[in-house]
């Protein structure tokens, strides 16, 4: 059976049972009432006792994530994790990293729309093998704490910052990823500009706000290099792809839920597209604001709350994306279909944390409308979905 399904931040409140991380009910509230509240001044993320300082949602990352702040007990639930893709009219290449403390999630998924082929790899690192994230969001700094290396016999994945002369306008990154055994090889360079908007929140996940998600996402990010896969040679410039990043930090409830959708296209009049949904659920998050939008060129333009209508059982089956009317805001709408092509499932199941996950790419066709009533239309536009399951 199709339910709905409210997509107003990326991360929610699900209660699931002791004995199982999968259950068929899923929240259904919905508020199409939402506030909207954009965070646009810079400053420090917690308060002194833990406690989130602002809560919205926001398009630069404004926040500094200030972890001297967080309680010994927020410690324990503290999760981070980043996603990074690559995405072509072609193919598709996602790198998802996650520190959950002494455990561990790095997983790469690989599809090729023409010849169907695709490239699976998961690995579970513990202990010191865990990637090192840090709290920045990779956009304001060169400085090689924020790299990312991950180094297995099988698998090598790196993010190393470059230093470049105009770091004020620019900040460079380097992206290598390497699996000999499945003939995977990526060697790119990713730019972006200091002034290059996303789409992100910062969301309370219950009542005292010591539990919340910091998040942001990035898309239309020009990349150049190659691309090997699959035994396919591709060769990546700013005309025939673009990268994506998705930066999480938070403090987790026992339970969430993550819906979170991400197209990437050229419109008819050449500028670069993206579309980022993302989903939470629960009268806190809910109430502050949503992480649906899309980003033309280097520029953010809101939505209001976006409810996707799809079968958890089944993600084979296309997925209907459209707004919520909202009295109060008038972000204007969202009216996509997603038609998906491959599912690939992974799981988790560790001493601190077990995980469900299913990525699915595809592709977007719809349209999506500004405040001026302008029309921005997805002639299918290749991205994913991705339902993730996590229970601490």
């Amino acid at each position: 059976m199709t339910s709905k399904l409210l997509l107003p931040t990326i991360c929610v409140l699900l209660a699931l049972s002791a004995s199982a991380l999968v259950q068929d009910v899923r929240p259904n509230h919905i508020n199409p009432e939402n506030p909207q509240t954009e965070l646009k001044h810079v400053g420090l993320l917690l308060l002194d006792n833990g406690k989130l300082d602002e809560t919205g949602f926001l398009k630069l990352p404004l926040k500094v994530f200030n972890q001297y702040a967080l309680l010994d007990e927020q410690l324990t639930r503290f999760k981070k994790w980043d996603s990074f893709d690559l995405v072509s009219k072609d193919f598709l290449l996602k790198v998802t990293v996650a520190n959950f403390g002494s455990e561990g999630l790095v997983s790469v998924n690989f599809y090729d729309f023409n010849t169907q082929k695709t490239i699976q790899i998961t690995h579970k690192p513990t202990g010191d093998a865990v990637p090192a994230l840090s709290h920045t969001t990779y956009r304001y700094t060169n400085a090689t704490t924020d790299n990312i290396i991950y180094e297995s016999d099988e698998l090598t994945f790196k993010v190393e910052n470059q230093e470049v002369e105009s770091w004020a306008l620019y900040n460079a990154r380097r992206i290598q990823l390497i699996s000999q055994a499945h003939d995977l090889n990526l060697n790119i360079y990713v730019n972006i500009s200091t002034d290059h908007e996303g789409l992100g929140s910062v969301t309370p996940l219950d009542n005292t706000a010591q539990r919340f998600l910091y998040d942001l996402n990035n898309g239309n990010l020009e990349a150049e290099g190659t691309l090997r896969a699959a035994g396919q040679d591709y060769t990546i410039t700013i005309e025939n792809a673009a990268a994506g990043h998705s930066y999480s930090r938070g403090i987790l409830t026992d339970s969430t839920y993550i819906l979170k959708a991400r197209a990437q296209g050229v419109l008819d009049n050449g500028k670069p597209f993206s579309l980022f949904l993302g989903s939470g659920y629960g009268d806190t998050e809910t109430s502050i604001a949503t992480t649906d939008g899309f980003v033309v060129d280097k520029y953010t333009f809101k939505l209001n709350a976006v409810e996707a209508q799809f079968d958890e059982k089944d993600l084979t089956q296309p997925i209907k994306f459209n707004t919520l009317f909202n009295s109060k805001k008038n972000f204007k709408e969202c009216r996509v279909t997603f038609t998906p092509s491959h599912v690939e499932k992974q799981t988790l199941e560790g001493e601190t944390v077990n995980l469900e996950s299913q990525v699915v790419v595809g592709r977007f066709s719809g349209y999506v409308t500004d405040l001026r009533n302008k029309k921005y239309t997805l002639r299918d536009f290749t991205g994913s979905v991705e339902l993730l399951k996590l229970k601490i």
